[in-house]
């Protein structure tokens, strides 16, 4: 079954509005056979792991400065998050200034 694209399907109701009531309710119908927007979902992943990793971080560094009274080193967020270096150096200035 093919499905329509979200421009052809607009314009068709923009169409029937203005000559036929009966047909635009019927076309309101099928909105089920429209085409699904295309959803990345590699980036929300993506995403949603950078998220999750930094607020690991966020919340090793706030542990662990109540703790010391100090700001911790990225020694001490590994040891405590088992997270990688690379992964420390990549968010770690941007945390830091954000807490």
């Amino acid at each position: 079954m093919k499905l329509i694209t979200n421009e052809l399907y607009n314009e068709l109701l923009k169409l029937t509005d203005k000559r036929s009531k009966h047909l635009h309710n019927e076309l309101k119908l099928i909105e089920d056979y429209i085409e699904p927007k295309v959803v990345d979902t590699l980036t929300i992943a993506r995403e949603t792991k950078t998220r999750n990793k930094k607020e690991e971080i966020k919340k090793a560094i706030r542990d662990i400065a109540n703790d010391t009274r100090r700001k911790p080193t990225k020694y001490q967020i590994h040891q405590k998050t088992g997270i990688a270096y690379q992964t420390l150096n990549k968010y770690y200035d941007e945390i830091i200034e954000e807490i």
